[in-house]
């Protein structure tokens, strides 16, 4: 008999997870901000995602993108089915399929793409599958199509793949279900790491990923660490095996990538100016800064815009704070160390997309009254150019403060979409908490809402008291509330502790949530 699972973990079902690089919006501004010719945002659109786990990003997606026709497959029955249930909540517009690459290919109802997206499938797979992704790919991909190809790369891996050595082969010395077997491979590295082998000597690096790997999701880890296939890449390698399928390297989805001010030194920015061909600068550039995944987006021939189109299309892109005013911060750290971000150009920006969403041209008039109403900065700050601003929104979305938001037409549509999506996300809060973005009509992709304020939510929805509905969920399973890492034990301290979230999350998360069309 065939065993279909071809070296996969298929007895523990990978977690629910939501990745924002895959929102055709945001990959969109990315190639906007490379000075491409995206595909277009206004009219109808394909969108294919290849491996898609449980389904979760291609379904708040297909939610919140009405003018897009969605498709995606997984071979993982398991996942297929939480997929279907949740592209039910779409408007028709998202089918799941139960397929191999090879197989997929072949089904009789896929139309041409303009988006096709894989998320970290390309390094968890044989060379044999990845051969099927590319033809896949080259026989689906319209010209002018976008690739969105995330993936483990080295040379980050390079110090990490001992760890997944070890863990792979004791996990699977044993036999019985994958769970246990995990446990005890951590358990095995853990007590390497106690007896100080010289490995785990060798930098805090290793130390810090292996205790991050012990206070980690199971599911993830198995999926992760124990399949078969895990191949770490260069990107010059992934680079020149998608060239047969005539693609080129446009940007990166993560937009700090694009920013060497926060990436690099001096000298190590100037070194890479000196090498001429791109592909291998940016394989050099990886090893300056250590790269450990890559985000990358690709195109199937690409239209450069004159830089007229190109500041047309940037002042009219809008923009939606993802977060509370209150929680954006003006110090960071970057890979290129702690760095605080300028207060007169980011503190307006920020103010002003806490009132609502607001275009560049919005918010290059906010930012210009707001600088010239304060003291004076020198003749070299008396404008904000569009420059300036693309560079601040490219920080902002990069570390999460806000994303591209989609334009303001269709509003209405997409908001009765999201709602119903999200009704169907909310239920099955009352008992579980596998689910933690909500789609947005605004950016188009999902935004963070935890378990607590779903119920929150779900209580608004329903007439219901917010802090009573939320505490009979809760104990309904079982379960009490957590505060500064101790149980609540009483009622009287789980309801007062609720109390305090609900008060905590009307005056902050509630505002927030309605200007992104959830709540």
């Amino acid at each position: 008999m065939t065993d279909w699972t071809a070296g996969y973990v298929t007895d523990m079902t990978y977690i629910h997870g939501y990745y924002k690089e895959l929102n055709p919006a945001l990959l969109r501004y990315s190639l906007l901000t490379r000075g491409l010719l995206p595909p277009d945002g206004d009219g109808p659109f394909s969108y294919c995602e290849l491996g898609c786990g449980q389904g979760y990003s291609t379904a708040i997606h297909a939610a919140a993108h009405g003018d897009g026709q969605f498709f995606a497959t997984d071979f993982n029955p398991n996942h297929v089915l939480t997929a279907r249930y949740l592209a039910a909540g779409t408007p028709g517009n998202c089918q799941i399929a139960a397929q191999s690459f090879a197989d997929f290919r072949h089904q009789d109802n896929l139309p041409p793409f303009d988006f096709i997206a894989l998320h970290g499938v390309y390094s968890w797979i044989s060379a044999e599958n990845r051969r099927e992704i590319r033809d896949f790919i080259a026989a689906k991909l319209k010209i002018g199509g976008v690739l969105y190809i995330s993936y483990n790369a080295l040379p980050g891996w390079a110090t990490l793949m001992p760890l997944r050595e070890i863990l792979f082969h004791h996990a699977h010395q044993g036999k019985g279900p994958t769970a246990p077997r995990l446990d005890r491979a951590l358990a095995f590295l853990h007590e390497m790491q106690e007896k100080k082998a010289a490995y785990f000597q060798e930098g805090p690096r290793i130390q810090r990923h292996l205790q991050q790997m012990l206070g980690a999701d199971r599911r993830y880890l198995a999926h992760e660490y124990l399949n078969q296939d895990l191949h770490p890449m260069y990107f010059s390698e992934v680079a020149g095996e998608l060239a047969a399928a005539r693609l080129t390297y446009a940007a990166s989805a993560n937009l700090l990538d694009h920013l060497d001010a926060v990436n690099l030194g001096t000298v190590a920015a100037q070194h890479l100016q000196t090498i001429e061909d791109p592909y291998f600068r940016e394989t050099i550039r990886d090893f300056y800064v250590n790269r450990q995944f890559r985000t990358d987006i690709y195109v199937q021939g690409a239209l450069r815009l004159s830089a007229r189109e190109q500041q047309g299309r940037l002042l009219r892109q809008r923009f939606a704070l993802v977060v509370p005013e209150t929680a954006c911060q003006m110090n960071h750290t970057f890979p290129v160390g702690s760095m605080s971000l300028q207060a007169e150009i980011y503190g307006p920006i920020i103010a002003a997309l806490a009132r609502g969403t607001r275009s560049v041209a919005e918010l290059q008039a906010v930012v210009q009254a707001e600088v010239q109403a304060g003291p004076p900065q020198g003749a070299g700050q008396a404008q904000i150019t569009i420059g300036n601003l693309v560079e601040a929104l490219m920080v902002l979305v990069g570390i999460g403060y806000c994303q591209p938001a989609l334009p303001e037409a269709g509003e209405a549509e997409r908001r009765t979409a999201t709602a119903r999506f999200n009704a169907q996300i909310l239920d099955p809060a009352r008992s579980a908490e596998d689910f933690n973005f909500l789609a947005s009509p605004v950016t188009g992709g999902g935004v963070g809402v935890s378990r607590p304020q779903q119920l929150f939510l779900e209580a608004r929805r329903l007439g219901q008291p917010p802090v009573a509905f939320t505490w009979e969920a809760i104990q309904s399973q079982g379960q009490s509330l957590i505060k500064d890492g101790r149980l609540l034990a009483t009622v009287e301290e789980n309801l007062a502790e609720l109390g305090s979230q609900w008060a905590e999350f009307e005056g902050q998360a509630l505002p927030l949530l309605a200007r992104l069309g959830i709540a």
